[in-house]
């Protein structure tokens, strides 16, 4: 389960003599959270919560292209003023942010092609290919232990509808995507990560 969003504000310092609130967006986050045409954030979830949010302060709105890894420098550096979809597990030194309550919740599962069998357990991928998303920290009690050794390959890819892909089109065996994307691929069935790890 990975409890997505918060909101990180720097501090009142930070942004209180903008013009603007920006908030910070993921592409690879794709719908219900974020529909991004010409690489401008257009609609989902994220643009009506910082739209919202920020004409309720006084701001106006503005949106920021933020990859994942580079979250803490655009924070710090003063870039964005705020980001959704994010954990403060997955940030160093979450202290020196202000987070929201969780918004909600969603659960990573495991997406196979329907041609293999059930899996019991995640040992059973031992030796198999699995895509991950590149740059995405997964819970330590969900499928961040998806198995790693010599004989098994782990393949990323930037987006989870890229992931998604590559096991509806049997190119690789499983892969790793939140609940709500899994339901809508053909020829794929959906693993629980909880159901294993007990």
């Amino acid at each position: 389960m990975r409890t997505l969003i918060t909101i990180l504000l720097i501090s009142c310092g930070g942004w209180a003599c903008a013009d603007e609130l920006r908030w910070g967006f993921a592409t690879a986050d794709g719908m219900p959270y974020v529909d991004v045409h010409e690489q401008q954030l257009r609609g989902g979830f994220i643009y009506q919560l910082g739209q919202l949010a920020s004409q309720q302060l006084g701001f106006d709105a503005a949106f920021v292209e933020t990859p994942n890894k580079r979250i803490d420098e655009f924070m710090q550096r003063g870039r964005i003023h705020v980001i959704c979809n994010s954990n403060p597990q997955w940030i160093d030194k979450p202290e020196r942010y202000h987070w929201s309550a969780p918004l909600y919740s969603e659960e990573d599962v495991l997406l196979l092609h329907r041609e293999h069998a059930p899996i019991t357990g995640l040992q059973e991928l031992h030796g198999k290919t699995v895509g991950t998303q590149l740059g995405y920290v997964y819970n330590m009690s969900s499928c961040k232990h998806l198995p790693v050794s010599r004989s098994s390959a782990r393949i990323f890819a930037t987006t989870e509808q890229g992931l998604t892909c590559c096991v509806s089109s049997g190119w690789t065996r499983s892969s790793t995507c939140a609940a709500h994307c899994a339901s809508k691929w053909p020829n794929t069935r959906i693993h629980h990560c909880r159901q294993t790890l007990g």
